[in-house]
């Protein structure tokens, strides 16, 4: 990301670490099954200082978390019912930045999900 942290998975375990330091600084262990796909949120231009750092991982079973790496609590958990999820980005539009991400569902379902109501837009 853009303060210079690395997030790994294996299997259900994202682990973020700080390349500089060698310090592990937060594990997550959030996803039900074992993590494909992993995406940090973009930050904003000019960092709040109480903005936190979010991280989007999506898992086998088809469900997407949005992460928070500092309490490490789910910011939000999308899902489509039988659908897997192929690809996931984060959708970047003024300042909307952190609030949605852009799925590729199997089934040729493209969705654009708002993080913050955990809705389809």
């Amino acid at each position: 990301n853009e303060r210079g942290l690395i997030a790994f998975t294996s299997h259900l375990v994202i682990t973020i670490v700080d390349p500089w330091t060698l310090q592990r600084i937060q594990v997550l262990e959030l996803p039900n099954c074992a993590i494909c796909e992993l995406h940090w949120c973009p930050s904003r231009r000019f960092l709040d200082e109480g903005e936190s750092s979010l991280l989007a991982s999506a898992d086998i079973s088809g469900e997407i978390v949005i992460s928070d790496i500092i309490t490490a609590q789910a910011h939000a958990r999308l899902r489509i019912a039988g659908a897997q999820v192929h690809s996931i980005w984060w959708f970047a539009w003024k300042d909307t930045i952190r609030d949605f991400i852009l799925a590729l569902h199997s089934k040729g379902q493209l969705v654009l999900w708002n993080a913050d109501t955990n809705n389809k837009v």
